[in-house]
């Protein structure tokens, strides 16, 4: 792994500096600015972290992720959430949520820090929540290059799957799949959307379905920017599928309210958070 020792010096100070300040998730207009640490092809990946975490320790932040998701599960926040996942016309009749025509997979990409903040935790749990209810028959591929060794051994004791490659978000898809990606940078979505672009009919993109920041949002940022801004570069692919995206906002659509549950986390967790949903019809 000495090949890629910087790109742990840039990891590392990232999380230095979260904990530091007590932020979970970067704000989701800032994830826009261009940073270094999203490279252009995947490169091997292992936590940076070399000490092995003790049994104990390990057993210890599963109780504390079992505790999150016994906490979302009984909330009215993720009632509503079913509610509008089983009732809203365009999730229910895409084919990952109809499980047809064959099993829908699940990725999740930028996490956060599991060990160190309750937000994190809470996305760790809806994920889990969301595998359950579809029924997926194959473990959620998770990955964020900040997880640490104790972490990785948490997750995969819940069933994750951890990936050794950091694919910066080019996972070109052969079959239905989920992409949860809690307030990851604008250019994850875009490598995403580009290793997926298809003109021709019934390409990939109508294979998948991204809950992630809003797209829309973004687009009216980098307009806000100037069509001369790098920012611009950085996002162009989320910028051109907003004429094929459906974009369905768990807010709007009946979600977390942050009037009634601010205290609890879960619109530090997930605010900003919308489906996205790309169809070959258009």
């Amino acid at each position: 792994m000495s090949k890629v020792g910087d790109d742990w010096k840039v990891v590392v100070r990232r999380r230095n500096r979260l904990r530091q300040t007590e932020t979970s998730n970067p704000k989701p207009i800032s994830n826009l600015v261009p940073t270094s640490t999203i490279a252009s092809t995947p490169i091997p990946w292992a936590p940076s972290d070399p000490t092995l975490p003790s049994s104990t320790s390990i057993t210890h932040l599963v109780h504390r992720i079992h505790r999150s998701t016994s906490k979302l599960e009984s909330s009215a926040f993720y009632l509503r959430f079913l509610d509008q996942l089983n009732t809203n016309p365009i999730l229910k009749s895409h084919p990952i949520f109809r499980r047809t025509p064959n099993p829908s997979r699940m990725v999740v990409y930028g996490i956060g820090s599991i060990e160190s903040y309750e937000p994190p935790r809470l996305q760790l749990s809806l994920a889990l929540l969301l595998h359950r209810h579809l029924s997926l028959p194959d473990p959620i591929e998770i990955f964020d290059p900040i997880l640490t060794s104790l972490e990785c051994a948490a997750i995969a004791m819940l069933g994750f799957n951890v990936l050794e490659v950091d694919e910066m978000g080019r996972r070109e898809v052969r079959s239905p799949t989920l992409f949860y990606m809690p307030h990851c940078e604008a250019k994850m979505y875009d490598n995403l959307l580009a290793e997926n672009w298809k003109e021709k009919e019934g390409g990939g993109l109508d294979r998948i379905v991204v809950l992630g920041n809003s797209f829309k949002e973004y687009e009216a940022y980098v307009y806000g920017m100037g069509k001369a801004s790098r920012i611009v570069e950085e996002a162009r692919f989320v910028v051109k599928a907003s004429s094929i995206t459906t974009e369905v906002g768990i807010v709007n659509g009946g979600g977390v309210k942050e009037e009634d549950e601010v205290e609890d986390g879960f619109f530090k967790a997930f605010n900003n958070t919308n489906w996205h949903c790309f169809g070959s019809h258009k």
